[in-house]
C-alpha cells in the first residue's frame, strides 16, 4: 500500500491519527 504512505507522508505526523482514522473508515486497514 504504498499509496497510502504517499498519503500519510504529505498529510504529516501531526495528521497521522486523523489519516488512520480515514483510512479506517474507507476500509484501507
Amino acid at each position: 500500500r504504498n499509496y497510502l504512505s504517499s498519503a500519510m507522508a504529505k498529510l504529516g505526523a501531526r495528521n497521522r491519527t486523523e489519516a488512520a482514522r480515514v483510512a479506517r473508515t474507507r476500509g484501507w486497514l
